[in-house]
């Protein structure tokens, strides 16, 4: 790639279309616009450095947690056990840049920024941004590279919150932490109350821990309610007759009520072989105080770790700030804190030598779960059960984290169980133990086997788009918005348009606004053989499926956010970022009648033999 050689650079970061001088190079930030001078995309130069940058920022995020304090690390002043630092638990180390720390992007892309700074001979950057958390970040990077700074926005913004003082923003933090501690005190009572923390089947040598899945009450009855993460497997192992312990986190999509049914409706099934309990079950006083003496020792480090960390971050603090006062403040440390001591509770009724598989998404809750059991002898799976994607941050950390020794070593499982050879070889490129990789079937996607490939269309005249909403309300909304264009629509009035809404963000009829289209809720294989084309968001993995059944994609993605996509970098899949790379695109895939010849991204033996070989049946 070609850098500037103009000695000024302005960062774009709005909707409007900018009017500058020629001499200035443009970088846009969140979105392109048609100009007449030398541009870039931010995006562009991220990806063309991909792998160095990702590189940079989990180093980064190692080094926080090395810094020292009078000698003594933040991952030792925030310890609370022998074997753990709460500093594993924070959002810092999930970096959750898809859901809950978006300022991650911001981050990256001023790596990307700084790069190219170091490339070229800037001697001044003009910004319009109404983000005051990007625009202090470089203010100070500006700073330290004595480089001019000029604002072009008028009142940027930083939230719904500007203008609160740090204490009060502090103390409304600890406040919403403290209602979710007994919020989750009130939830946990009717629970213990019915099951009593104990196991029906106290010989089983699986536990399996999964989340309460946000379905009716009706597929509780079924063999599906376990589907959505684990396919056939719980079928499969109750035939051949194993007894399992199932141990269930709540959604906090559901409400109280729902569910209470739900549990209720697991509890009376007639299967003697799987005993489902709910995480709140193994409540009581100890596990409350236990949360109330670790809350005190994270509050009372507060301000010497964020003094050391507001300095060691340098210029990226402001991006960073949020994230951490969340951490060790709000509910986000509350939780983390409780469930290691319902963990720690529940290791301590459970003996013997057990296998336990958890979905692996690198939560705190996990880090509670193998701290409590990974130390007396357990083999802990962390199964990856969905596809792990190149920018999902969660997943990967600086090959340090996995080098120390006791509290300095990030906590990860025994096993780290993950769909195929593409996932395995991402994990092992940056840094995770290759001998602790353990390569199984996609169960989840096992499904694809009995979807036939050969199945041809209804003789429907019409050609089918096949719209598949994604997990976060935002994304699907984004994705519509295109749709709703004046130009889609009379593209494709003469064609069919099916909706699906993923199972945890709903579609409604009124989110539809204008677009000829209707919202159907049958199985997704079925309505992937019907499409021509699929239109997928950037994160959800049905893009995948629909990949491996030989379809079309085009994916829409935010050049505000980094490539969550599955599919990044696989051939025979669109990514477009506007509505008119968007037509030009469902011009070219609805005219092309060819069938597609796709990888095979899963790993779909359907008598899952790498499943019986770590659970040993």
């Amino acid at each position: 790639m070609n850098f500037f050689v103009q000695k000024t650079l302005c960062i774009w970061d709005s909707n409007e279309n900018p009017k500058l001088d020629k001499e200035c190079g443009v970088i846009f930030w969140s979105q392109t616009h048609d100009i007449d001078q030398e541009s870039f995309s931010i995006i562009d130069i991220l990806e063309a450095n991909s792998d160095q940058l990702k590189s940079e920022y989990l180093e980064f995020i190692h080094d926080l947690g090395k810094s020292k304090i009078h000698g003594q690390s933040i991952i030792n002043l925030l310890k609370i056990r022998d074997n753990l630092s709460f500093w594993w638990m924070t959002l810092l180390v999930e970096k959750s840049n898809w859901a809950k720390s978006p300022g991650i992007s911001d981050i990256i892309k001023l790596m990307a920024l700084n790069l190219l700074i170091s490339k070229t001979d800037t001697k001044k950057i003009l910004i319009k941004t109404d983000n005051l958390d990007l625009l202090c970040s470089l203010e100070l990077l500006c700073r330290k590279l004595k480089i001019k700074i000029e604002v072009l926005s008028n009142n940027p913004k930083k939230s719904i919150f500007s203008g609160i003082g740090n204490f009060t923003m502090n103390l409304l933090y600890i406040l919403k932490g403290i209602g979710w501690l007994v919020r989750e005190t009130i939830f946990s009572i009717p629970f213990t109350l019915l099951v009593k923390g104990t196991w029906r089947l106290p010989n089983a040598k699986t536990i399996f821990v999964s989340y309460l899945s946000t379905v009716d009450v009706k597929d509780a009855k079924t063999a599906k309610f376990n589907n959505a993460f684990w396919g056939p497997l719980p079928s499969i192992l109750t035939k051949k007759q194993i007894f399992t312990n199932w141990l269930y986190l709540p959604s906090r999509k559901f409400k109280f009520y729902e569910t209470f049914r739900v549990f209720l409706t697991l509890r009376n099934q007639n299967n003697s072989y799987q005993d489902p309990v709910m995480i709140s079950s193994f409540f009581n006083m100890n596990v409350l105080f236990k949360t109330l003496k670790d809350m005190f020792i994270v509050l009372k480090n507060f301000s010497k770790v964020k003094k050391e960390l507001k300095e060691r971050s340098d210029h990226l603090w402001p991006l960073i700030e949020n994230d951490f006062s969340r951490s060790l403040l709000g509910s986000e440390m509350v939780s983390a804190l409780f469930n290691l001591s319902l963990f720690e509770a529940l290791e301590n009724i459970s003996s013997g030598k057990i296998n336990v598989i958890y979905l692996l998404e690198n939560q705190p809750w996990e880090v509670g779960l193998i701290s409590s059991f990974k130390n007396k002898g357990r083999v802990l799976t962390g199964f990856a059960h969905s596809t792990i994607r190149y920018w999902d941050l969660r997943y990967f950390n600086d090959s340090k984290c996995y080098e120390g020794k006791g509290i300095d070593e990030k906590p990860i499982p025994n096993n780290l169980a993950v769909h195929g050879l593409n996932d395995a070889s991402m994990m092992i490129k940056f840094g995770y133990p290759a001998d602790m990789i353990k390569e199984v079937e996609s169960l989840r996607y096992l499904y694809l086997n009995d979807v036939s490939l050969n199945c041809k269309k209804s003789n429907i005249e019409k050609k089918t788009l096949l719209v598949l909403g994604d997990f976060l309300k935002s994304n699907t909304m984004f994705m519509l918005s295109f749709l709703k264009s004046n130009e889609i629509q009379k593209l494709l009035e003469d064609m069919d348009v099916i909706v699906k809404s993923h199972p945890s963000c709903p579609i409604k009829v009124s989110d539809l606004d204008n677009i000829n289209s209707k919202i159907e809720n049958s199985d997704l294989g079925d309505l992937i053989l019907r499409a021509d084309v699929v239109f997928t968001g950037n994160v959800s993995s049905a893009a995948v499926e629909a990949y491996s059944l030989g379809k079309k994609i085009i994916s829409v993605r935010s050049l505000e956010d980094l490539d969550m996509s599955p599919l990044r970098g696989v051939e025979n899949v669109t990514f477009v970022s506007d509505v008119k790379c968007l037509k030009n695109s469902l011009k070219k895939a609805f005219s092309n009648n060819e069938n597609q010849q796709n990888l095979k991204l899963f790993n779909l033996n359907s008598d899952i033999k790498f499943w019986k070989k770590i659970l040993d049946f």
